[in-house]
Protein backbone atom coordinates (compact mmCIF):
# COMPACT_ATOMS: atom_id res chain seq x y z
CA UNK A 1 0.00 0.00 0.00
CA UNK A 2 1.10 3.48 -0.53
CA UNK A 3 1.90 5.28 2.50
CA UNK A 4 -0.63 8.20 2.87
CA UNK A 5 2.22 11.17 1.71
CA UNK A 6 2.89 9.22 -1.08
CA UNK A 7 1.09 7.98 -3.74
CA UNK A 8 1.66 8.45 -7.43
CA UNK A 9 -2.54 9.28 -8.12
CA UNK A 10 -2.50 11.82 -5.75
CA UNK A 11 0.85 13.69 -7.06
CA UNK A 12 -0.64 13.21 -10.57
CA UNK A 13 -3.66 14.47 -9.54
CA UNK A 14 -2.18 18.00 -7.48
CA UNK A 15 1.34 18.27 -8.89
CA UNK A 16 1.41 17.32 -12.59
CA UNK A 17 -1.58 19.26 -13.70
CA UNK A 18 0.25 21.05 -16.70
CA UNK A 19 0.37 17.04 -17.87
CA UNK A 20 -3.25 16.68 -17.80
CA UNK A 21 -5.76 19.50 -16.78
CA UNK A 22 -7.59 20.56 -19.67
CA UNK A 23 -7.08 24.00 -20.66
CA UNK A 24 -10.93 24.18 -22.02
CA UNK A 25 -11.97 24.32 -17.87
CA UNK A 26 -10.01 27.50 -16.71
CA UNK A 27 -10.68 30.88 -17.86
CA UNK A 28 -7.89 31.72 -20.32
CA UNK A 29 -7.63 28.39 -22.33
CA UNK A 30 -5.02 30.26 -24.66
CA UNK A 31 -2.61 31.30 -22.03
CA UNK A 32 -2.84 28.38 -19.61
CA UNK A 33 0.16 26.83 -18.28
CA UNK A 34 -1.02 24.50 -15.37
CA UNK A 35 -3.46 24.39 -11.69
CA UNK A 36 -1.60 25.08 -8.33
CA UNK A 37 -3.30 23.46 -5.42
CA UNK A 38 -2.00 25.12 -2.29
CA UNK A 39 -1.36 22.32 0.06
CA UNK A 40 -3.30 23.25 3.16
CA UNK A 41 -6.56 22.98 4.04
CA UNK A 42 -8.03 26.66 3.40
CA UNK A 43 -5.39 26.80 0.27
CA UNK A 44 -5.92 28.40 -2.70
CA UNK A 45 -6.61 27.17 -5.98
CA UNK A 46 -4.59 28.91 -8.69
CA UNK A 47 -4.71 28.78 -12.31
CA UNK A 48 -1.12 29.67 -13.47
CA UNK A 49 -0.76 31.35 -17.18
CA UNK A 50 2.25 30.76 -19.59
CA UNK A 51 3.55 34.29 -18.44
CA UNK A 52 3.22 33.14 -14.82
CA UNK A 53 0.24 35.31 -14.06
CA UNK A 54 -1.88 33.58 -11.18
CA UNK A 55 -5.62 33.69 -11.15
CA UNK A 56 -8.17 32.28 -7.64
CA UNK A 57 -10.18 30.03 -9.13
CA UNK A 58 -11.25 28.27 -5.91
CA UNK A 59 -10.31 26.77 -2.23
CA UNK A 60 -8.83 23.57 -0.84
CA UNK A 61 -11.80 22.40 1.49
CA UNK A 62 -9.89 18.87 2.47
CA UNK A 63 -5.95 18.00 1.62
CA UNK A 64 -5.17 14.55 2.96
CA UNK A 65 -2.37 13.22 1.24
CA UNK A 66 -2.37 10.06 -0.72
CA UNK A 67 -6.31 9.85 0.00
CA UNK A 68 -8.55 12.48 -0.24
CA UNK A 69 -9.08 16.24 -2.19
CA UNK A 70 -11.78 18.46 -1.59
CA UNK A 71 -11.58 21.76 -3.81
CA UNK A 72 -13.98 24.22 -5.35
CA UNK A 73 -13.52 25.77 -8.35
CA UNK A 74 -15.03 28.58 -10.71
CA UNK A 75 -14.09 29.54 -14.34
CA UNK A 76 -13.79 33.30 -14.59
CA UNK A 77 -17.62 33.94 -15.87
CA UNK A 78 -19.20 32.30 -12.42
CA UNK A 79 -16.58 33.77 -9.51
CA UNK A 80 -19.51 33.23 -7.57
CA UNK A 81 -20.99 29.89 -7.88
CA UNK A 82 -18.03 27.67 -7.83
CA UNK A 83 -18.54 23.76 -8.18
CA UNK A 84 -17.32 21.78 -5.31
CA UNK A 85 -14.81 18.49 -6.47
CA UNK A 86 -14.18 15.67 -4.40
CA UNK A 87 -11.41 13.09 -5.28
CA UNK A 88 -10.93 9.90 -3.36
CA UNK A 89 -7.48 8.18 -3.71
CA UNK A 90 -8.63 4.47 -2.47
CA UNK A 91 -5.58 2.06 -2.63
CA UNK A 92 -6.46 -1.25 -3.71
CA UNK A 93 -2.94 -3.38 -3.74
CA UNK A 94 0.57 -2.03 -3.56
CA UNK A 95 0.98 -0.59 -7.38
CA UNK A 96 -2.86 0.29 -7.72
CA UNK A 97 -5.30 2.95 -6.20
CA UNK A 98 -9.37 3.60 -7.93
CA UNK A 99 -9.82 7.05 -8.06
CA UNK A 100 -13.39 8.48 -7.59
CA UNK A 101 -14.18 11.99 -9.36
CA UNK A 102 -17.32 13.40 -7.68
CA UNK A 103 -18.64 16.78 -8.46
CA UNK A 104 -20.76 17.51 -5.66
CA UNK A 105 -22.20 20.90 -6.24
CA UNK A 106 -22.44 24.01 -8.58
CA UNK A 107 -23.51 24.17 -12.06
CA UNK A 108 -22.68 20.88 -13.67
CA UNK A 109 -23.17 22.26 -17.08
CA UNK A 110 -19.82 24.09 -17.14
CA UNK A 111 -17.97 20.58 -15.91
CA UNK A 112 -19.80 18.82 -18.66
CA UNK A 113 -17.12 16.97 -20.39
CA UNK A 114 -15.38 14.58 -17.72
CA UNK A 115 -14.24 12.55 -20.02
CA UNK A 116 -11.42 15.26 -21.06
CA UNK A 117 -10.19 15.39 -17.86
CA UNK A 118 -10.27 11.74 -17.05
CA UNK A 119 -8.93 10.47 -19.88
CA UNK A 120 -5.87 12.37 -19.76
CA UNK A 121 -5.11 12.43 -16.22
CA UNK A 122 -5.10 8.57 -16.36
CA UNK A 123 -3.31 8.53 -19.28
CA UNK A 124 -0.52 10.09 -17.03
CA UNK A 125 -0.58 6.86 -14.74
CA UNK A 126 -0.76 4.86 -18.02
CA UNK A 127 -4.20 3.11 -17.02
CA UNK A 128 -7.85 3.71 -17.95
CA UNK A 129 -10.94 2.61 -16.64
CA UNK A 130 -14.91 3.84 -16.76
Amino acid sequence: MFPARHSPAFEAFTLRTAEWWSAEAVGSPDTFSHVFFEPVVGGRVQEIASDGTQTFRGEVKEWKPGRRLVFTFSKAEDAVHPSTISVDFIHTGDDAATVRIHHLTGDEDRFNNWDGFVKPYAALLGVYTH
